[in-house]
Order: C-alpha cells, then sequence, then structure tokens
C-alpha cells in the first residue's frame, strides 16, 4: 500500500508521470529507477562513515538519519534496504534526498581531501596539534581540514580508500538528486498529507497509512513543506504546516522567522 501510495503522490506533483526509467533533474522523485539508485548510493555512504571523524555534524547526521533506514529495513524488510516497504514509503525517499542534498556534499568534500593526501598526509602547519586539541577541527573545519590532515584524523585507512574507490565509481553512474528533488519531495509530502487526510502530527511522527517508520520529521522539514505548498498557491495547507512547525520550534529567531512567513500566507489569503 505505500507503495502504491508513492505512485499516487508523486502523479498528483503535475510535473510528470512516475516512469520506469530515468527522470530529469528537479524530477528525480518520479523515476522508480532512479529511486532504486539512491537508495543503493545511499547506503555505499553510509558504510564508508565509520572511518571519518565523528566530530563532522555532517557525518553525525548522515549517520543518524540513514540508522533509521537500517533499523525500518530489519524491523520491515528482513535486513533488504530495497523491499518495497522502505523505497516505496514516502518519508524514507525524502530522507534519502535529503541526506544527499544536505550531507553528502560537505562529506564528499572531507572524502576528496582524505584521496589527495593519500600518499603524503602530514599537517603543513606546526601549530595544527596544539588546535585540534582545542577542537579547532570542529569549530573551524574549512581551515583545519585543508591544513591539518593528520592532527584532524583524515589519513586514510587501507579499507576506507577502498570503499572510497567504490562510491566514485558508482557516482559516475548515478544523477544524484539536486536542491529542487528535494523540494519536490517536499511538496509530495504536503499533497500526501493533504489528499490523504493524514493529520500533521500523525506523518511528521513517521506514520503513513497504518504503517510507522522511525523517520522524525524536524522544524526545518515542516518549514520546508510549508514552503513549497505557498509556492504552489496552496496557502491553507501551507498555513498548517507553518503552525505546526511555530509549535515545535524552540529558538525564538526561529518561531520569529516562522511568524513573518506565516503573515506572509495571510497577507496572499487577504489580497482581492
Amino acid at each position: 500500500m505505500l507503495y502504491i501510495n508513492l505512485v499516487f503522490l508523486v502523479s498528483l506533483l503535475g510535473s510528470g508521470c512516475v516512469v520506469e526509467g530515468y527522470a530529469t533533474p528537479g524530477e528525480l522523485y518520479s523515476s522508480l529507477t532512479h529511486m532504486k539508485d539512491l537508495f543503493i548510493f545511499d547506503d555505499k555512504i553510509a558504510d564508508i562513515l565509520q572511518f571519518l571523524p565523528s566530530y563532522l555534524q555532517e557525518v553525525e547526521e548522515y549517520d543518524e538519519s540513514h540508522a533509521c533506514l537500517f533499523k525500518d529495513a530489519n524491523r520491515m524488510g528482513g535486513g533488504d534496504m530495497l523491499n518495497p516497504s522502505i523505497t516505496g514509503n514516502p518519508l524514507h525517499l525524502y530522507s534519502v534526498i535529503k541526506r544527499l542534498v544536505l550531507y553528502w556534499p560537505a562529506i564528499n568534500q572531507v572524502l576528496r581531501v582524505i584521496n589527495n593526501t593519500e600518499y603524503n598526509c602530514e599537517d603543513k602547519l606546526e601549530n595544527c596539534e596544539w588546535w585540534s586539541q582545542w577542537a579547532e577541527c570542529e569549530k573551524n573545519p574549512t581551515f583545519m581540514l585543508i591544513n591539518c590532515q593528520l592532527s584532524c584524523g583524515l589519513c586514510g585507512k587501507p579499507e576506507l580508500l577502498d570503499k572510497l574507490f567504490e562510491i566514485r565509481l558508482l557516482e559516475m553512474s548515478t544523477v544524484l538528486p539536486s536542491i529542487s528533488d528535494l523540494k519536490g519531495a517536499a511538496l509530495a509530502l504536503a499533497r500526501l498529507q493533504q489528499v490523504y487526510r493524514i493529520p500533521i502530527p500523525t506523518l511528521a511522527g513517521g506514520r503513513v497509512d497504518n504503517v510507522s517508520s522511525c523517520v522524525r520529521l524536524t522544524t526545518y522539514d515542516y518549514i520546508r513543506i510549508a514552503n513549497e505548498s505557498y509556492f504552489e498557491g496552496e496557502y491553507a495547507n501551507a498555513w498548517q504546516w507553518y503552525n505546526y512547525a511555530f509549535g515545535s520550534a524552540k529558538d525564538p529567531d526561529v518561531k520569529g522567522h516562522i511568524k513573518g512567513l506565516m503573515s506572509m500566507v495571510l497577507k496572499q489569503v487577504n489580497t482581492p
């Protein structure tokens, strides 16, 4: 049923039918073949994270998010990441695209540094070790990961380099999602919630079609979903998601930002 729901919700987007082959960038979520490729590539990335510094926020975020997919695959798919109960789950599809768009670029940059220093991994500056003790690898990664590879723990191990080679091969045959694909997946969730009248707290808590997953949407996901509804002129739905985001936000600045977005919706609704 989840798989059927996914096909249906994508067909609602008006950007083309769900197809067996490949879609164009910005519509990759509408390709069943491409969805499978993304899950395979995503799993390869997760496999290499154990070799990367855990202090990198993107590594931590990616690992935590993928752990949820792994948990559900064991619980619902017999350990198979490509089981339709996983690849057909709209929340897992959104999460895979989110990981690849938001976290993979930074991780990829670290991997490029490791690859470039494979035969000459060293600190370029004499203060590197001292800086690393003061957590500068975490606080200032752009500078430290380039100049202090040894002190920041970026010297590649043979297993890491082998897995990195596998990722590079797979990367050549995989069309990675763009920010447009993430926006499209967010809009798909908005329309799934709207068409099936799923309470937002239910969907946000990982439940679709009486099936629970460990995926949990965040305040920023609610905002992203609301934004896409707004841009499509679906103001009532946008208001609901903004309102839910406002209630979940803890940071006063974030609440203020959401309040401004809600005012924008009201302005559109009240405009003759």
